[in-house]
C-alpha cells in the first residue's frame, strides 16, 4: 500500500512538472505580435527622388581608413 502511494505521488509530481514546462512556452492571452519593414526595397521609387543613384557600385561610402 505504501509503495502505491509513493508511485502515485511521483507520477502526480512528474505530471505537474511536465504541465508547467509545456505551459511556460505558450504566449499569454493578451500577447500581440508586430510587424516591421527592415529597409525600403526601392528608395528611388518610394521617395520619388531621381537623384538617388548607386554610383555603379563604387566604394564612395566607405571611409578611406578602411
Amino acid at each position: 500500500m505504501r509503495s502505491r502511494l509513493l508511485i502515485s505521488t511521483t507520477v502526480l509530481a512528474a505530471c505537474a512538472v511536465i504541465a508547467a514546462v509545456a505551459g511556460a512556452t505558450k504566449p499569454g492571452s493578451g500577447s500581440s505580435t508586430g510587424s516591421a519593414q527592415v529597409f525600403v526595397p526601392n528608395p528611388v521609387q518610394s521617395l520619388g527622388d531621381e537623384s538617388l543613384t548607386d554610383q555603379k557600385d563604387a566604394d564612395a561610402g566607405v571611409p578611406a581608413a578602411a
